[in-house]
């Protein structure tokens, strides 16, 4: 299957009022790694933002600059891989995260998982190893 944002807006409100049980997490909240925190609304605009400024992208005469012609390029990307099937397994990919942020990121090898490192994205000192809790 492909997923819709309005099924499961309307899905997860009904499983709500139907009395889902505060152990269950709606599907809003709960993030591709349960143990990650989400990544900011910010982080995730300039992060799109640093995608787009590597993209060539067509310039109609009716767009009113750069930025919102590479910003449909982005929407018709999201509808391509919104209509694309499922990829079994999809999953972020990280080691560590930003608690400021939460930005995902590798954690590198030798450093103690005790540490705070800093965020490359946000520049404070708040990457923290990643602890894989098991479900």
């Amino acid at each position: 299957g492909r997923w819709t944002g309005a099924s499961s807006t309307r899905s997860s409100r009904a499983s709500t009022r139907s009395g889902l049980s505060r152990s269950q997490t709606p599907p809003s909240r709960r993030t591709a790694e349960s143990f990650c925190r989400l990544t900011t609304n910010r982080a995730q605009e300039l992060t799109t933002i640093a995608t787009m400024l590597t993209w060539s992208v067509p310039l109609p005469d009716t767009a009113c600059c750069p930025f919102h012609a590479s910003l449909n390029e982005v929407q018709k990307t999201v509808a391509r891989l919104r209509n694309s099937k499922c990829i079994p397994g999809y999953m972020p990919t990280c080691t560590a995260q930003c608690q400021n942020c939460g930005i995902l990121c590798g954690w590198p090898d030798g450093v103690d998982p005790g540490d705070l490192r800093p965020c490359e994205f946000c520049r404070r000192l708040a990457v923290r190893k990643l602890q894989r809790r098991k479900l």
